[in-house]
């Protein structure tokens, strides 16, 4: 098998990077815009719900302003999910023949089923707020649905739905995605945090930002930013030279480095540090770290897509023994 990947005999014997007769070793992913879009959304989608939902059982009558915000945020994102998913399939018919089937072993089954689940939590959530205050027939109906079930049944679904997307990601063949195990906890932590942002700018557009809600926002912001660093620090280590589509200027590197870790991490933290107290400021930190999760996942998906072209990765990923190239 090793020498079945020797180079051919037009080939340079002194360039291993050039692969199997100069072409890549693994098929480019077809993911385009419409994953990353479903990434981002859906991260935005269980974030909220979670940050909504931890309100709901354990804030105080000043965090009912997150509760709201939070449920109808992530009812809005998850809407957009299912379209996002059945354009990249091509046919409506496609996503549901995936409902046909139900494979714990499969990633691809157990996010359609989970986003399923999660949305009718999400949507049922939504109502409650919306119309549970109406004297009407649906005000009535809409307070019959039990709260705390769908809220704790909802944080598990929305953690699920949160991390599952960088796992789905991580057990492909693609190098960048599949060398290190923490794309899942990443893109969870990421989804807190602009999930977090977004609550921020809805009870500021709201009026609702009371002092107290707004410290407790911070300082969930500052947890989440912290786990962000620490899970990207640990992935671009065990990632080492499979990082270079996401690192190299010439790729995606301005994407994450300028996107992701400054505008989504490094302004947000600094912001939270200095503990400003005027809104505009709070406003420019949460708009940079939504724009910093967006970056996040178009550098992680695209980047992906340079990886699997790049035969030398490929062969070191794999580690086979004539083409490992440690430099």
């Amino acid at each position: 098998m090793a020498n079945d990947l020797k180079p051919g005999p037009g080939a340079d014997h002194d360039r291993p990077e050039r692969g199997y007769h100069a072409l890549p070793v693994l098929k480019t992913p077809v993911w385009r815009w419409e994953i990353w879009s479903y990434f981002v959304l859906g991260g935005l989608a269980a974030g909220s719900f979670i940050v909504a939902s931890l309100a709901r059982l354990f804030g105080e009558e000043d965090d009912r302003g997150i509760t709201r915000c939070g449920y109808l945020i992530s009812f809005a994102a998850i809407l957009g999910c299912p379209p996002l998913l059945i354009k990249d399939l091509g046919r409506p018919a496609r996503f549901l023949n995936m409902l046909r089937v139900f494979k714990p072993g499969s990633p691809m089954s157990m996010g359609v089923w989970g986003l399923i689940g999660f949305s009718a939590c999400s949507g049922l959530a939504a109502c409650r707020d919306l119309l549970g205050s109406s004297e009407t027939l649906l005000g009535s109906l809409a307070r019959k649905i039990p709260a705390r079930i769908v809220a704790v049944t909802g944080t598990g679904l929305g953690t699920f739905l949160g991390g599952y997307t960088g796992i789905l990601l991580s057990v492909t063949s693609v190098p960048l995605w599949s060398r290190s195990r923490l794309l899942g906890p990443i893109f969870l932590a990421s989804a807190w945090s602009s999930s977090l942002s977004a609550i921020s700018l809805a009870l500021v557009a709201a009026g609702r930002d009371a002092p107290s809600s707004r410290d407790k926002l911070n300082r969930a912001k500052l947890a989440a930013i912290v786990g962000e660093v620490l899970a990207l620090i640990g992935y671009l280590r065990t990632t080492g030279r499979a990082a270079k589509p996401i690192t190299a200027p010439e790729q995606y590197g301005r994407h994450f480095v300028a996107g992701a870790i400054g505008l989504g991490l490094a302004v947000p933290l600094c912001a939270i540090l200095a503990g400003s107290k005027r809104r505009p400021s709070s406003v420019l930190a949460s708009l940079a770290a939504l724009a910093g999760s967006i970056f996040l996942r178009y550098a992680i998906v695209e980047g992906g897509r340079l990886s699997a072209q790049d035969p030398a990765v490929t062969f070191w990923h794999t580690d086979i023994p004539e083409w490992k190239d440690d430099r």
